[in-house]
């Protein structure tokens, strides 16, 4: 009996970790990321969302939080994205941690492993943990690819109401007062100002000043790069580039324009 129960159970589960292996992401271009988790009291603590919005930068997505401003058409078709949520599974004595992904219509498409955290630090741990939620998502080769999109857009259509028109006379205007049209000068750019030179296969960035900042390693995407030597990702968003690393632990987040 109890071998036949084992082997239901062990059957089940492989079920489910296979249906969850099924699923294509590279139908899915983006990640919203909750801002405020349900283990923690306030948005962002420990830098949880940061960091979770962080991997999934690194796997090669294009991550936001829900509290964030969006692209344009993501904000009209929420089902090119996919909606992550870290759920807190701790023991009593580690601290453990998985990742749900849920599409637009709000069904669980995917859960990682759950990763451990053993240091006495919350903020560490909650990194180590997270992090080690992340080791199998991060091998998946994504590559967005929207020749494979099952998804349609998701438009919201509002009632269009006929008001019938109606003459209405209007008196002439007359104008006395001169209009001047003042010109305002374009404000300069105040983000840091990087250079790229291309070295091989890597792109190397140097302030004005001639220092080297960061040496940047090609993605599929190309407005996306791997920041060589730092843990991190250096992602063009909109009419700026942003870079994000972790140094000792800490999350750093640097708006740059960049010259290629």
């Amino acid at each position: 009996m109890k071998n036949r129960v084992l082997t239901i159970f062990l059957l089940f589960f492989g079920i489910t970790i296979q249906a969850q292996e099924l699923i294509n992401f590279n139908q899915y271009k983006y990640i919203i990321v909750n801002s405020k988790f349900d283990f923690v009291k306030s948005v962002d603590a420990h830098q949880t969302s940061s960091l979770t919005k962080f991997l999934f930068n690194k796997i090669g997505f294009k991550s936001y939080l829900d509290n964030e401003e969006v692209p344009q058409e993501l904000a009209i078709n929420k089902c090119l994205g996919l909606f992550a949520n870290v759920k807190d599974v701790s023991g009593l004595f580690i601290t453990r941690s998985k990742v749900e992904l849920r599409d637009c219509k709000g069904k669980l498409v995917y859960t990682t492993m759950e990763g451990e955290g053993r240091s006495k630090d919350l903020k560490r741990a909650y990194y180590q943990s997270i992090t080690g939620a992340f080791k199998k998502l991060s091998h998946i080769n994504y590559a967005y690819d929207p020749s494979i999109s099952r998804n349609q857009a998701v438009v919201e259509k509002k009632p269009v109401v006929v008001e019938e028109k109606k003459e209405v006379k209007r008196k002439p205007v007359i104008v006395s007062k001169k209009v001047t049209v003042k010109e305002e000068t374009p404000k300069k750019n105040a983000l840091p100002v990087l250079t790229a030179q291309k070295k091989g296969n890597t792109y190397q960035l140097a302030d004005d000043k001639g220092n080297l900042v960061f040496v940047l390693l090609k993605t599929n995407d190309p407005e996306k790069f791997i920041i060589k030597d730092k843990n991190g990702t250096l992602v063009k968003k909109g009419g700026y580039w942003l870079a994000e690393y972790y140094d000792n632990d800490s999350l750093v987040t640097q708006k740059y324009s960049v010259k290629f």
